[in-house]
């Protein structure tokens, strides 16, 4: 199977909720369901958090508090992480969006980013 192809499935996976397994909610509480793993594998932030090596809680439980990042930038961020090309990145959520996307170590987050930047 192409790799293109399990990432589009991953993103369906995610959009209808199928197979989510973990929970990520923000610091204005809203709650999302992803896939533990792909987070580990798409996100340098959650590899080091929720490997097999950590002993860190939220490696043991299915779900993760990010204190510092709000609904509004992680939304965009997980878009990218899915795979989504037209992820919502505005200069209305930059600041939010750069935020979450560097403490999560979301390449792909921060590229969008630069793009939408580059467009002014």
């Amino acid at each position: 199977m192409d790799a293109s192809l399990v990432v589009k499935r991953f993103h369906d996976f995610w959009k209808n909720g199928d197979f989510c397994d973990y929970k990520i909610s923000t610091s204005d509480d809203v709650i999302f369901n992803v896939h533990k793993t792909y987070m580990a594998a798409t996100s340098g932030y959650f590899y080091a958090m929720l490997n097999s090596t950590n002993t860190m809680i939220e490696s043991q439980t299915h779900h993760v508090k990010l204190q510092n990042i709000s609904s509004r930038g992680i939304l965009p961020v997980l878009e990218c992480m899915y795979g989504k090309a037209d992820a919502n990145i505005s200069m209305d959520n930059m600041s939010d969006v750069l935020n979450a996307a560097s403490m999560l170590q979301v390449k792909a987050a921060l590229e969008t980013c630069e793009a939408v930047l580059l467009t002014l």
